[in-house]
């Protein structure tokens, strides 16, 4: 009987400290992760397990479903100074706090844009710069993701509009990246103008409320290139599509 019982005790033992012990994956080995519920992946680096489960605790990278990941880890987000990059898309760089940009960080989009300052739950929140493709800069506090509480700032000559009924030609930014440079009317894109998307499309011709409306052109990364007619963002009636 006591001899089981000590046996019982070292094996108990062995598993808790099993579960406190970080353990390394091989160049051939991956744990499956989920940092987020729709963004999971497999994950090479340090890692413990905690109730019979992998967790990405420590030094690591996971290549996810939104992107590839790498940096320090705990509880299966990051946690600490790490990058996450999105293909075709932006390059973050900076802290992170339970999976979210936080604190100092940068951020390079695709099609040349960058922010430089302070984050909170991975949106624009503190002080900091944002430099556009085309030279134009805005420098100060942010709240609320972008420049003010629209979720969006529009440019005048180097000045900042933060009110919501703007009407003439400025430069808007969206928290997504896309620059969009033109006429506007009660705030919207209305007019000519021209669209740079995160993905590197860019759309030149004319809005309505936001949208292309009417002619226009839109040219694509892989060298494709649409112009003709657009009716609330979309291909509507005639054009020709073709490789530039």
């Amino acid at each position: 009987m006591t001899k089981n019982l000590i046996f019982l005790f070292l094996l108990v033992s062995i598993i808790c400290n099993a579960q406190n012990t970080t353990i390394t994956t091989t160049e051939n080995d991956s744990i499956s992760i989920c940092p987020f519920p729709t963004n999971c992946g497999y994950y090479k680096g340090e890692y413990t397990i905690q109730n019979g489960k992998n967790e990405a605790n420590g030094k690591g990278k996971a290549n996810l479903r939104g992107g590839i990941a790498e940096g320090n880890w705990k509880n299966n987000r990051l946690d600490g100074y790490g990058t996450y990059e999105v293909k075709n898309g932006y390059k973050y760089i900076g802290n992170f706090k339970d999976g979210q940009f936080f604190g100092q960080g940068s951020i390079i989009y695709n099609i040349g844009n960058k922010y430089v300052g302070e984050w909170k739950d991975s949106k624009f929140y503190g002080q900091g710069v944002f430099y556009t493709s085309n030279g134009t800069k805005y420098a100060g506090k942010w709240s609320s993701g972008i420049g003010n509480d629209l979720g969006f700032v529009i440019f005048i000559k180097n000045s900042m509009y933060t009110g919501t009924k703007y009407n003439g030609k400025g430069t808007r930014i969206n928290q997504n990246g896309d620059v969009y440079t033109g006429d506007f009317k009660d705030g919207k894109s209305n007019g000519q103008g021209t669209r740079k998307y995160p993905n590197g499309a860019v759309y030149t011709g004319e809005f309505k409320d936001g949208k292309p409306n009417g002619q226009g052109i839109e040219t694509y990364r892989n060298g494709l290139k649409y112009t003709g007619q657009w009716k609330d963002g979309k291909f509507d009636g005639k054009g020709t599509l073709i490789n530039i």
